[in-house]
């Protein structure tokens, strides 16, 4: 499974970080998907690429359409 770094995820998406947590918080991404792994300036989070860029596409697409609550619900 190819990882995306979550600083390389915020600037290919142009999300913020506090969008990226919020979303985490209300279930639209899972927590599992978060890997903290070691690197040389200490540690750094990644996801599974191709599955975070298509849900925020996704969340992207539909959130000025739908609640969260209701994305979660169609994205379960």
């Amino acid at each position: 499974m190819s990882l995306i770094s979550k600083k390389d995820l915020l600037t290919t998406t142009g999300i913020s970080y506090g969008q990226l947590y919020r979303w985490k918080r209300e279930g639209l991404i899972p927590e599992s998907w978060f890997v903290k792994r070691a690197v040389p300036s200490g540690q750094e989070t990644f996801l599974p690429r191709e599955m975070i860029l298509n849900r925020i596409a996704f969340i992207l697409k539909y959130k000025d359409r739908h609640h969260l609550s209701e994305l979660t619900q169609m994205l379960s």
